[in-house]
């Protein structure tokens, strides 16, 4: 037994399902949607870039996911969380030395999302009330989400029988938005890069293929992953006690979306029944002016690699309270950073992410540091 969402939400909140035999059903309206707020949190400008979205599962239940800064800074920060029984939305910001900062509001007529956000650094707990508007300037876009979840039974007439989950959404440009700029963007999140291998001595890059729509392009991921499943569990018994329980998922989250550049983080997660799932997020800035995904040689000069290197090597000492006389092994796989392509800039600065086992265990999550231009003006075009 299958079950299919396809969930086609507009800026104004209103959306569809539709199920394997093809027919629609209404859905709630503010099901799934991209917002952009700006405003203060306390007396500070911050922007928060939001997505909410219905997740994996017969549950389905709202998550939320996104990326928030303070505009001076310019340095995201992502953020996840969920709406509590009062119907709040919470919304966390973690960072790796285990200090946590917390929203806790709710979204209003007129698009206002407004409340209280404290911190757990300063001693006593800083406590500050944060009002922020749904707002768009002239070069920032709005988008719509097309989403898919399915989940496949293992046993059918089976109480509670393992599963395989997949759900995946896109960002979709609205009908506002300027056609060249639509057609590009389309094209773009319509064409995901394929490799297969761990290094990038190994990666062997196939044909891309640029799908038609969200739709379809999930659908074939879909029936990929879950006939992958039924062959691996073709001979499985009900009775068999390990864990059988198989999740795909992809989402997409706006970073970044201001003055002609758009940034994404495209998260994935897949779990196989082992002892834990991989997640990998995989960032992406485009420049809307000349229609160009950048890559690190549209922002270095030539020859950039030794002095980023250098200072990541700085960020990651600082980071990870690594001392001078200490090698960067004792606490990541490498003594030498390498600048990674997975990146994506703001117009502050530059974002750098290494995946959970890139540079060191799995149990020690991803790192990302966010480098500001100014730290970097020699080596910028």
């Amino acid at each position: 037994m299958s079950f299919l969402f396809l969930n086609s939400c507009k800026q104004t909140g209103t959306g569809n399902a539709i199920d394997a035999t093809g027919s629609f059903t209404k859905i709630s309206d503010e099901k799934i949607f991209y917002k952009q707020f700006k405003g203060m949190l306390g007396t500070q400008p911050v922007t928060l870039n939001l997505c909410k979205n219905t997740g994996v599962g017969d549950g389905r239940e709202t998550r939320f996911t996104g990326y928030f800064y303070y505009d001076s800074e310019e340095n995201p920060m992502q953020v996840y969380g969920g709406t509590d029984e009062k119907n709040f939305i919470n919304l966390d910001i973690w960072s790796r030395d285990g200090s946590a900062f917390f929203f806790n509001g709710k979204q209003t007529d007129g698009g206002i999302f407004s409340g209280t956000w404290q911190d757990t650094v300063s001693v006593p707990h800083k406590i500050l009330p944060f009002n922020l508007k749904e707002v768009y300037n002239d070069a920032s876009l709005r988008f719509s989400f097309t989403e898919l979840a399915d989940s496949l039974i293992l046993f059918k007439n089976t109480k509670d029988s393992p599963r395989a989950e997949f759900s995946g959404n896109i960002l979709v440009p609205t009908t506002s938005t300027d056609k060249n700029i639509a057609a590009f963007l389309n094209k773009a999140f319509l064409t995901p890069d394929v490799e297969v291998g761990n290094s990038s001595e190994e990666k062997l890059k196939f044909k891309k293929i640029t799908y038609t729509d969200g739709a379809t392009m999930f659908k074939m991921q879909r029936d990929s992953f879950f006939k992958d499943y039924s062959e691996t569990m073709k001979d499985e018994k009900p009775d068999d006690d390990y864990n059988r329980n198989y999740a795909q998922t992809t989402e997409n989250a706006v970073v970044y979306n201001a003055d002609n550049l758009l940034s994404i983080a495209t998260m994935s997660y897949e779990t196989t029944g082992g002892a834990h799932g991989m997640s990998i997020i995989t960032l992406s800035s485009y420049d809307l002016k000349s229609l160009k995904k950048l890559s690190l040689d549209d922002v270095f000069k030539p020859g950039y690699k030794p002095t980023v290197n250098a200072i990541l090597e700085k960020a990651v000492r600082k980071q990870e309270n690594i001392k001078p006389d200490e090698l960067l092994s004792s606490v990541l796989f490498t003594d030498k950073m390498e600048v990674t392509d997975n990146f994506c800039v703001t117009r502050k600065g530059i974002l750098f992410l290494y995946n959970s086992d890139e540079i060191a265990s799995h149990a020690q999550g991803e790192f990302d540091f966010f480098i500001p231009f100014t730290d970097l003006k020699s080596v910028l075009k």
